[in-house]
C-alpha cells in the first residue's frame, strides 16, 4: 500500500514538475535543435527503443548529439561520431531535455533506474528485474554515482538500493545531487 500511494503521488508530482521545466526549457531545446541542423543532416530529435515500468517498450526521446547513420554503442572522449554542439549539449546534460516529454506520457519518472536497452533487458536475472516495478528516471541514484562511468553491475547495484529504499527524501536527494552533477559537469556520461 505504501508503494502505491508513493507512486500516485510521484505521478502527480512528476506532471507538475516536468511541465514546468518543459516550459522553462522550450527556448533551450528549440535553439538547440536548430543547432543541430544547422551543423549536420538529419533530425534534431533522437529516439532509442528501451525498456520501462513492467518491462514495457518505448520510445525514448534525446536531442541528437551524433553524425546521422553513425554507429551505435558507447561513446567515448573525443569521439569523431559526436558532433560539436552534441559534445556542449552532453556536456550540459541539455540532450536528455526531450525525455520530459516522455516522463509527461507516463513512460518515465524524474528519478528512477534509468530506462535499459533491450539488449541488456533480455539478460536480466529476477533480481535486476526488481528494476521494472518502477518507472525509468531521467536521473537516478546510479547517475548521481558515477553515470557511465561505473559498470553495469554496479549501476544495477545502485538501481536496487534506490528501489530497496524509495522514498520522497531519497528522490530529492538524487535530484540535489543531479543539480550540483550538472552544474559541475560531474561524472558527465558519453552514452549513446
Amino acid at each position: 500500500m505504501r508503494l502505491l500511494s508513493y507512486n500516485m503521488i510521484k505521478r502527480l508530482l512528476d506532471i507538475i514538475f516536468s511541465s514546468i521545466l518543459f516550459s522553462l526549457f522550450i527556448p533551450v531545446m528549440l535553439l538547440s535543435m536548430l543547432l543541430i541542423k544547422i551543423e549536420s543532416k538529419g533530425p534534431a530529435i533522437f529516439f532509442d527503443i528501451r525498456v520501462g515500468l513492467s518491462g514495457k517498450a518505448f520510445n525514448l526521446y534525446k536531442l541528437r548529439t551524433m553524425y546521422q547513420n553513425s554507429h551505435r554503442g558507447f561513446v567515448v572522449d573525443n569521439d569523431p561520431r559526436v558532433t560539436k554542439i552534441g559534445t556542449i549539449l552532453r556536456k550540459a546534460s541539455l540532450d536528455e531535455i526531450p525525455q520530459l516529454i516522455n516522463v509527461l506520457k507516463g513512460d518515465m519518472s524524474l528519478v528512477g533506474p534509468r530506462p535499459d536497452i533491450l539488449k541488456n533487458y533480455q539478460k536480466y536475472d529476477e533480481k535486476i528485474k526488481k528494476r521494472l516495478n518502477l518507472r525509468p528516471g531521467i536521473t537516478g541514484w546510479a547517475q548521481v554515482n558515477g553515470r557511465s562511468r561505473i559498470s553495469w553491475d554496479e549501476r544495477y547495484r545502485f538501481d536496487l538500493e534506490y528501489i530497496d529504499n524509495v522514498s520522497f527524501r531519497f528522490d530529492l536527494k538524487i535530484v540535489l545531487l543531479t543539480i550540483k552533477n550538472v552544474i559541475l559537469m560531474k561524472n558527465i556520461n558519453l552514452p549513446a
